[in-house]
């Protein structure tokens, strides 16, 4: 279910050397580099291309004696499958291994829902979102209106090595109304091997 995170928080972003030496395009209303600092900033309407997908921004700053990139205001990623990610900020460090992602809202590419206040990537296989909720129901305009059910848990961890995904202190609602709870839940990533 948040096999999404992988690719949103692992996007092959490099923002160096001259702004830019890769594959990357980059587009902005303003570029700066402050050499002191050695910081890089791309400002207004800013976007990412790479392969296919896309990362777009109102502010990118890069910190490179840091090794931290920081992506601020209508953050929108697009996976190279079409599932878009919102954001409001996303801070990725250690050459993009580890990060964190605040207010995430994604609608994958079966259109199913997911957001979480918090989502961080541990390293490159361990992940875990704080107060998340998923679910394949469409979601209404209204943000009153719940979805005909979801699953909301306080943390949900995903494990690509151990191929499972955990859930603490998850609840299954319908139509806004818990119906079950459990305190722990557990099932194999959808791309697990098959024991």
């Amino acid at each position: 279910l948040f096999i999404f995170v992988i690719e949103f928080l692992s996007l092959n972003f490099v923002f160096a050397k001259d702004v830019l030496e890769s594959e990357i395009i980059l587009k902005a209303k303003k570029l700066s580099h402050f050499y002191n600092e050695n910081i890089y900033v791309a400002e207004g309407q800013v976007q990412v291309l790479e392969h296919n997908a896309s990362l777009y921004a109102d502010k990118i700053i890069y910190y490179k004696n840091e090794d931290k990139m920081i992506a601020i205001g209508n953050v929108k990623f697009i996976d190279k499958e079409g599932a878009i990610y919102n954001s409001e900020e996303i801070e990725l460090s250690d050459s993009l291994k580890r990060g964190v992602v605040k207010n995430l809202r994604a609608t994958l590419i079966d259109q199913s829902h997911i957001t979480a206040n918090k989502a961080i990537k541990i390293n490159d296989d361990l992940y875990q979102l704080e107060d998340a909720k998923y679910s394949p129901c469409k979601i209404n305009d209204d943000p009153d209106i719940p979805p005909q059910w979801q699953l909301r848990a306080k943390k949900v961890t995903l494990d690509n090595e151990k191929q499972s995904i955990k859930y603490n202190h998850v609840f299954f609602e319908y139509e806004g109304v818990p119906v079950f709870y459990s305190p722990y839940l557990s099932h194999p990533t959808p791309y697990a091997d098959r024991k």
